[in-house]
C-alpha cells in the first residue's frame, strides 16, 4: 500500500468521525439537523465497518496471519474497549446522582458498552474479529466468497436474526473482506485516479436508486425487510461514493496531526456531545425569541465536531507527554 493510500484511508477516516460525532449531538427534531444525520450521517458506522474488514484481511496471507491479528487486536481493540468503558463508568458515578459505585457495576461495565452506547461499533467488532478466521476460509474459494455475499444480503432480506451480531455489521465487515481480496488482486484501486468519471458516476446513481426505493418502501410496511435491505444497500454505495469522491478535493500528501488520532477522538467524542446538548437545552430553557433558540442550537450542533476534536486534541497531547505509556494503553497504541 502506498503511501498516499495510507493517508486516504486516515483522511476518510477522520472524515467519517465527524459524521459520527454529528450523529451523536442531535438534541432536537430540528429538520435541519434531521436532514443531515438521516442523509449523510448514516454512511459513517458502515465505513467504519468495512475499513475494519479491509485492513484485517489485507494481510492475512494465511490462517497463522488471521489468528495473529486476532491476538494483536487484544491489545489494540480490546484492552481499550475495557478501560474506556471503566472510565465512562466511573465518570457516571462521580457526575451523576443515580449511578451508584460497585465492584460488580465496575467489572460489568467494562465488558458492556452501558454508559457509553457510542462503544456498540466496537463491541460488534470485537465479535467480527473472533469469526474472522471463518471469514478467512470463505474468501479462499472464488465462487463461496460470492455466493456468501449474497447469503448475507438475503439475510437481511428475509430478516433472520443472528444473535451474536447484527446482520447488517456482518454484512459490512464481509464487503470490507472481500475489498482487500480484490485489491490485493488488482482489481480495483483504492484512489480513483479517473476523478468525476465512471467510478463517480456508478455510486452516485446507485446511491439515488437505493434512495428512491427506500423512501418508496415506507409506504409499505408490510415489506419492512425490504425496507431494511434498500437502506442497507444505500449505506453500502454511499460509503463508496464518499470514498472517491474526496478525491477531487484532497490530494493526501500528508495528513494533519488531529486525523492521526481519530481513534482517541472516537472514544473522546460523546462526553463533549453531551455537553454540548446539555448546553442547547439550557438555552432551550431560558432561551425563545424570534428562533434565536433554533439558531443557536444549529451553531452548538454544527460546532460539536470542532470542539470534540479540539478537546481530543489537548488530552492527547497531555498524556503523550505525561503519561505515554497509559495513552498507549487507551488507544491500542493506534
Amino acid at each position: 500500500m502506498s503511501i498516499f493510500e495510507k493517508h486516504k484511508l486516515i483522511v476518510f477516516s477522520f472524515l467519517m468521525s465527524v459524521l459520527v460525532i454529528l450523529v451523536h449531538s442531535v438534541n432536537n427534531e430540528i429538520f435541519f439537523e434531521s436532514f443531515i444525520v438521516q442523509n449523510i450521517c448514516q454512511y459513517a458506522i458502515p465505513s467504519f465497518f468495512i475499513m475494519s474488514g479491509f485492513l484485517f484481511f489485507r494481510t492475512a496471507s494465511n490462517i497463522k496471519v488471521v489468528f495473529d491479528k486476532i491476538l494483536k487486536r487484544a491489545y489494540t481493540l480490546l484492552i481499550p474497549y475495557l478501560m474506556w468503558n471503566v472510565i465512562y463508568y466511573l465518570m457516571n458515578v462521580i457526575f451523576k446522582k443515580e449511578v451508584y459505585f460497585s465492584m460488580n457495576n465496575l467489572v460489568n461495565s467494562a465488558f458492556h458498552y452501558t454508559y457509553n452506547p457510542v462503544f456498540w461499533y466496537m463491541y460488534q467488532l470485537l465479535i467480527l474479529i473472533c469469526i474472522s478466521p471463518v471469514i478467512y476460509y470463505l474468501l479462499k474459494n472464488v465462487y463461496v466468497k460470492y455466493i456468501f455475499l449474497i447469503i448475507f444480503i438475503l439475510i437481511i432480506a428475509f430478516g433472520i436474526d443472528i444473535k451474536i451480531v447484527n446482520e447488517d455489521a456482518i454484512l459490512y465487515y464481509y464487503i470490507g473482506a472481500l475489498i482487500s481480496v480484490l485489491y490485493n488482486d488488482k482489481k480495483i484501486e483504492l484512489i480513483d485516479k479517473s476523478k468525476f468519471k465512471s467510478t463517480l458516476l456508478i455510486f452516485a446513481v446507485t446511491v439515488i436508486l437505493f434512495s428512491v426505493l427506500k423512501y418508496s418502501f415506507k409506504l409499505f410496511p408490510n415489506i419492512y425487510n425490504v425496507l431494511i435491505l434498500s437502506v442497507v444497500l444505500n449505506r453500502i454505495a454511499g460509503v463508496f461514493l464518499l470514498f472517491y469522491f474526496i478525491d477531487y478535493f484532497y490530494d493526501y500528501t500528508y495528513v494533519d496531526d488531529c486525523m492521526k488520532i481519530n481513534f482517541f477522538i472516537y472514544c473522546t467524542h460523546y462526553m463533549v456531545a453531551r455537553v454540548m446538548i446539555h448546553i442547547s437545552e439550557l438555552i432551550q430553557k431560558y432561551i425563545n425569541f424570534l428562533y434565536l433558540d433554533l439558531i443557536i442550537q444549529i451553531i452548538l450542533f454544527l460546532m460539536t465536531p470542532y470542539v470534540a476534536i479540539r478537546f481530543a486534541m489537548f488530552l492527547y497531547e497531555i498524556l503523550n507527554k505525561y503519561c505515554p505509556k497509559y495513552y498507549k494503553l487507551l488507544t491500542g497504541d493506534r
